[in-house]
């Protein structure tokens, strides 16, 4: 089905414009146009947990001032700020209410905003094994291969898929492709029209990319606060199928109900190939290793309180500690758009066929057709 997002969002002009932390050296050419500078809320809805209203913003920086010092209202009372959370890449603002809301309104000097605030839709996906999303133009085709390798072989049930602006194909195409498709239970497609962030040094990430984190915990407290497990990867990862077992099943026999892992490279022979699919990466070098983690978590377990980030939940030491050395992602080399660097594969002569892997992407795709238009 599909839902949309409730920003607010500042006019373009003075004294409305997001504070930068990146310093100067580290910004690329592409920064100016990628950097949310007026952004205050990507989402408004109600917490069930906290019984709270809850703004999902980028880091505010010195638009807190604003949040403070402005007017809070719904379409019946005034509102107070019961907190604000500050964290790596995103904040989240509380506000008190006594009446059910629906409309948010805020106020500061001559500047006056509102939206709807978003129904929660926790119950849409209560005790399902779900998966989160953020995408811009990956071919529906590849959208369709990854959810069918996740329901066959780990038993998949719900997405949340937010579009960050796809050219090659509508939100209604998108959310169509994924209503054909048998086995997956229950899905949410929302647009995501908000600029991605940039970076040139790994340290300094958090300073200018906010979007990716912040949509993971709109998804985590308003869709995911009751499924069975949440998976985040991206569509171009595949998750190992688990000799009689899933992912899902793994992390609720976690003790704390967290699965981390990282990821081994595949790549496809004689690329380029003119639509090349999940089902072509079936080789690997002697070097594979992707190490970039990712997760899947239960969001009723111990670390339920814990906001989520785009390659951890928990922090140094103790979430390396955690790292599983059985579980792993296929990170498909050329299922890409090239949006972050152009991805090379490697020559021909230094692969070899991944057998178990082939074997897998036989059991899903030799029964369905693999080729799907934009």
């Amino acid at each position: 089905m599909l839902r949309t997002l409730s920003p607010i969002i500042f006019p373009n002009r003075p004294p409305f414009r997001r504070k930068v932390l990146l310093p100067d050296e580290h910004r690329n050419p592409n920064f100016e146009r990628k950097y949310d500078y007026n952004t205050l809320t990507y989402d408004i809805f109600v917490d069930q947990k906290t019984n709270l209203i809850t703004l999902v913003c980028p880091k505010l920086y010195n638009f807190e001032y604003y949040v403070r010092k402005g007017h809070h209202k719904t379409n019946h009372e005034h509102l107070k700020i019961d907190s604000i959370k500050k964290f790596r890449r995103h904040d989240e603002v509380y506000l008190k209410y006594r009446i059910p809301p629906h409309i948010f309104k805020f106020q500061y000097k001559d500047i006056c905003l509102s939206n709807n605030i978003s129904p929660s839709d926790n119950q849409l996906f209560q005790n399902m094994n779900c998966a989160t999303i953020l995408s811009k133009d990956n071919a529906l085709r590849w959208i369709n291969d990854w959810v069918h390798f996740h329901i066959d072989h780990h038993n998949l049930e719900g997405l949340v898929f937010f579009d960050n602006e796809s050219d090659e194909y509508s939100i209604q195409k998108l959310h169509d492709c994924l209503k054909a498709i048998s086995g997956l239970k229950q899905f949410v497609v929302l647009a995501a029209p908000f600029r991605y962030g940039t970076f040139h040094k790994a340290k300094y990430v958090h300073r200018a990319k906010f979007l990716r984190a912040a949509l993971l915990n709109v998804a985590r407290k308003r869709f995911f606060a009751q499924a069975n497990a949440v998976l985040n990867i991206d569509i171009d990862e595949l998750v190992a199928p688990i000799n009689g077992s899933n992912i899902f099943d793994e992390t609720k026999k976690s003790l704390l109900g967290y699965r981390l892992f990282n990821g081994r490279w595949r790549h496809v022979a004689n690329s380029p190939i003119e639509g090349v699919c999940h089902a072509d990466h079936i080789y690997l070098t002697e070097n594979d290793i992707c190490s970039a983690t990712k997760y899947c978590i239960d969001p009723q377990g111990l670390l339920s309180s814990r906001p989520w980030d785009v390659h951890r939940v928990l922090n140094g030491y103790l979430n390396k500690s955690l790292l599983s050395d059985k579980i792993f992602y296929y990170h498909c080399r050329q299922i890409t758009t090239h949006w972050k660097y152009r991805r090379e594969s490697a020559e021909e002569s230094q692969l070899f066929t991944d057998e178990e892997l082939r074997q897998a992407m036989l059991a899903t795709f030799d029964k369905r057709p693999r080729r799907i238009e934009n």
